[in-house]
């Protein structure tokens, strides 16, 4: 699954950077901090399915604060 997530993300990275050379613009940096998100997550994921444990605790959070942050 990993591989099949950072292939295309390989793609998106590569056509950014492109895209950083070619023109400056505002909308570029929120794209790369999108990839860089989407990196972690993928990072994060792997390591919760490598390990043989349950996730058990649940924790409440404000959804609409953690929206607004990004």
């Amino acid at each position: 699954m990993s591989h099949e997530l950072r292939s295309p993300l390989n793609a998106i990275e590569g056509r950014l950077e492109l895209a950083k050379e070619a023109c400056d613009s505002d909308h570029l940096g929120p794209i790369d901090d999108a990839v860089s998100r989407m990196e972690s997550l993928i990072d994060n994921l792997l390591v919760l399915a490598r390990t043989d444990e349950q996730v058990c605790e649940l924790e409440t959070v404000d959804l609409a604060e953690i929206v607004t942050s990004y």
